[in-house]
């Protein structure tokens, strides 16, 4: 990338000695103002459900001087991106040009003290590319405003991208902000997304260690870091006082019910999750969050390196009423993600209009329903003119928009203008067939097409089969040999260990459990032996009071061991109970499994003794595990 064309020739007819001396100069000139970035985490791209991860990078510059650190993405981001570095500027981007009149700014308040900006530089563009002129204004501190600072324009502008750039903040230590958007002459908030952010540090020899939460979108996300030398020395190149790197991030859906193999989770930092198909059966999302240090007590025997705690995400439908409806097909199967035809709302035969009500349990921005409709024999049932209208409080509703015209199967209803609700009514003025709808499915999007669904978090997710855990360890870490997986033991408000096994010629840890609950990673004081397995509750009472509803074990192989691996449930007369693991191999040197008191329909089980038998490579254990009340 550097301009190796030299500024200056040797003289004519000078000793061959300042040939040698002209080119080292040449060099030194290259090198002194080279700014150089790299990315320390993540290392390469990966996927999760996160929205969003923390980038670390370093950055220096043989000159020292005032720098920019800028961070993009491809997709866009629903939030400022936050940093330890003051935040110097944002660049908006709106999907269509909008009338602005003013902005609102939202910044980070930590008591009466305001981190927003003071005063500011706003440019506007309709392409990107050519700016306006920068106007300044002061901007109110939003302390005694709910947090919101107001900046009104002395006109109105039709743009496509806003620039924002600070010129002061209200406190010294920098400038933080958690969201802007903009106002358009009648008051109504547009929301447009960030397409950048740009911190200001000092750069010099010293390497600078910045760390950035990066907001995703669902899809894919591109994001570029950039690190700029402001005011360079004469003579440099663009190339010279610029350096930047890349990172790729798939932002995951939902996990897919057919997977042709598993899938790696991670949050962009050292530790991977492989879920294999089939095994996190009614899970839609696996989200993985690091656990902050010093939060968790560290174990009794080591010193924690990392700790992550895991979520699964469980689709929770809405709830909705109609004006009619048939009784074996009532109106809340239509808002469950279900698009087979037995979740079908049908109407009872009656007269239009009728009314279907869902309350979407928060509030949201909605910006669009899709409607989607079956065809029976031919025939569309589906609605063929309707109005929307939303609520806050499900007694007030004002219309949103109003839909003439209907496919057969699927009809998305774009909203003018996304409004802010928790209540949303379809109000069915004409249909397809006389005095009958039938709706299988009602779905609603926020103003940038994400889906809006309601989750159930459960700290503890259950697999059908083994997820691998994989733990990437530095080059400059002291005996790897000491480091082993944890699990935390609720119940004992302790950590056990799982343990793991060194892989990729130590580079890598491994090992594989049967639930993601809260992992951390340790290095312990010595080399521990393969502890005889034991349940961490026994007995134990899944009566979903919250208090050992499940019980794990966790099982460590020594050296040389492996194979395949099963675990069942017998009861007292020898009869299978269920079947917890069915010959799975186990390639790494752990494996934790448990048991959620259910037989292999799901139904809990009795009360009493219960028979487990585990068999792995050559090894066979068994014993007596209790069912309490």
């Amino acid at each position: 990338m550097l301009n190796l064309k030299p500024s200056f020739e040797a003289p004519s007819g000078a000793c061959p000695g300042m040939e040698a001396v002209a080119i080292l100069l040449i060099a030194a000139r290259l090198a002194w103002g080279a700014v150089e970035l790299s990315v320390e985490e993540p290392r390469g791209g990966f996927s999760t459900f996160n929205d969003a991860f923390l980038l670390v990078a370093l950055v220096s510059s043989t000159v020292e001087g005032d720098g920019l650190i800028s961070i993009s993405n491809s997709a866009g981001m629903g939030r400022p991106p936050g940093s330890d570095l003051p935040l110097k500027g944002i660049l908006i981007r709106f999907p269509s040009p909008v009338e602005i009149k003013g902005l609102l700014i939202r910044p980070r308040i930590e008591g009466s003290r305001s981190f927003g900006p003071r005063s500011v530089l706003i440019s506007f563009s309709k392409d990107g590319e050519a700016f306006s002129a920068p106007v300044r204004f002061n901007v109110p501190s939003g302390v005694l405003s709910e947090g919101t600072a107001s900046i009104e324009l002395e006109g109105q502008v039709v743009a496509s991208f806003v620039r924002i750039e600070v010129l002061e903040g209200w406190q010294r230590e920098g400038v933080s902000i958690e969201g802007v958007s903009a106002l358009d002459p009648s008051g109504r908030v547009k929301r447009g997304l960030i397409a950048s952010a740009w911190f200001e540090c000092r750069l010099g020899r010293e390497p600078l260690r910045f760390r950035t939460v990066v907001p995703l979108m669902e899809g894919e996300n591109r994001v570029t870091v950039s690190a700029r030398l402001l005011r360079p020395p004469p003579g440099l190149s663009e190339e010279e006082v610029e350096d930047f790197d890349a990172v790729e991030v798939m932002r995951l859906r939902e996990l897919p019910p057919k997977m042709e193999g598993p899938i790696e989770l991670s949050d962009g930092g050292r530790l991977t999750v492989a879920i294999a198909p089939g095994s996190a059966e009614g899970i839609e999302r696996i989200e993985i969050r690091r656990a902050e240090p010093g939060v968790l007590p560290p174990p009794e025997d080591g010193e924690l390196v990392e700790a992550y705690e895991f979520r699964g995400l469980v689709r929770r439908p809405f709830s909705a009423e109609a004006t009619s409806y048939l009784e074996t097909q009532p109106p809340f199967l239509a808002v469950d993600g279900d698009h087979d035809p037995r979740s079908t709302w049908i109407t009872a035969v009656t007269p239009m209009p009728v009314e279907i009500t869902v309350d979407l349990t928060a509030v949201w921005r909605v910006g669009s329903i899709v409607v989607y409709t079956p065809v029976v024999d031919g025939q569309p049932y589906g609605p063929e003119r309707a109005e929307v209208l939303v609520s806050i409080d499900g007694r007030n509703f004002a219309k949103a928009a109003e839909q003439a015209g209907f496919g057969d199967e699927v009809t998305t209803i774009r909203l003018p203008e996304p409004v802010e609700a928790r209540f949303v009514k379809l109000r069915i003025l004409e249909g397809k067939q006389p005095n009958n709808v039938r709706i299988t499915e009602i779905e609603f999007r926020d103003e940038f097409g994400s889906p809006i669904v309601p989750y159930m978090e459960l700290s503890r997710v259950p697999l059908r089969r083994p997820a691998v855990l994989s733990f990437r360890i530095s080059p400059d870490e002291a005996v790897p040999q000491r480091l082993a997986f944890l699990v935390w033991n609720e119940g004992l408000g302790r950590w056990e260990v799982l343990g793991g096994e060194l892989v990729e010629r130590g580079a890598v840890l491994v090992a594989e459990t049967t639930y993601l609950s809260r992992i951390g990673v340790a290095r312990l004081e010595r080399e521990l032996p393969p502890p005889e397995p034991r349940w961490s509750f026994n007995p134990f009472s899944p009566n979903g009071d919250g208090v050992a509803d499940r019980t794990s074990i966790t099982i460590r192989l020594g050296a040389g061991e492996g194979g395949e691996l099963t675990a069942q449930i017998f009861d007292l007369s020898g009869k299978l109970v269920r079947t917890l693991v069915d010959r799975e191999p186990i390639p790494s040197g752990s494996i934790t499994i448990e048991w959620d008191g259910r037989d292999e329909d799901g139904r809990l089980v009795p009360v009493g003794a219960y028979i487990y038998q585990i068999r792995f490579g050559k090894r066979r254990i068994s014993g007596v595990i209790a069912v309490a009340r």
